[in-house]
């Protein structure tokens, strides 16, 4: 039997392009070359797996997350650019069809999933919260765990909101604005000046 990390690499790879309805455990047998009684001898069902498979896509997104919180030494740099870069991987990547399809037809897997996402994002947002608060760039009057879900929800929502269907052509465009609104919201006037000033000095980049 081959090893249990790369079967759920290539198995996630396998959701990803077929969808998470669609793909069975009769493919998934044949992808591997194994018979129906090995992999049920692995998984009891196909929940199962989906369930190892948002759980192994988390921890890949989040160990990169957490790999550049450390490497940013200015908190609001972490989540200007941090953040950028790693949320489309999270929420407005090309994965759509997947996540419509969890929604639909696996909501409870979903439903975990997320509140895995708000754990996670929810420890790297306070660590970082705390260092900006003691370098003066974060105000120190809001429930950083409720602004985290807040966050979590706007991102999340693109594509799934009626008020959202015009912008949820360019969700890129969409997330920096969102990056905007939680900055804006949680900054000091000195962190409004710091950020005003990291803006200017990545368009000379």
């Amino acid at each position: 039997i081959m090893d249990k990390n790369i079967f759920i690499e290539k198995v996630t790879a396998l959701f990803l392009s077929h969808g998470p309805r669609t793909l069975t455990m009769d493919d998934i047998a044949k992808e591997f070359s194994i018979s129906k009684k090995t992999l049920y001898q692995m998984y009891s069902n196909k929940e199962e797996i989906l369930k190892e498979v948002m759980i192994y896509s988390l921890q890949t997104i989040f160990k990169v997350i957490r790999e550049n919180s450390k490497k940013y030494d200015d908190p609001l740099a972490f989540f200007l650019l941090s953040a950028d870069e790693t949320l489309e991987d999270i929420f407005v990547d090309k994965r759509d069809a997947f996540f419509h399809q969890m929604i639909k037809y696996y909501p409870e897997i979903f439903r975990g999933h997320i509140i895995k996402v708000y754990e996670e994002m929810n420890d790297v947002f306070t660590e970082n919260i705390i260092k900006g608060r003691e370098m003066g760039i974060f105000r120190k009057d809001f429930d950083h765990d409720m602004y985290t879900k807040f966050y979590i929800q706007l991102v999340s929502s693109v594509g799934d909101s009626l008020l959202f269907v015009e912008e949820s052509n360019d969700k890129c465009a969409f997330r920096d604005k969102v990056v905007d609104f939680y900055l804006n919201a949680i900054l000091t006037e000195k962190g409004k000046e710091n950020l005003k000033e990291l803006k200017e000095n990545d368009k000379k980049d």
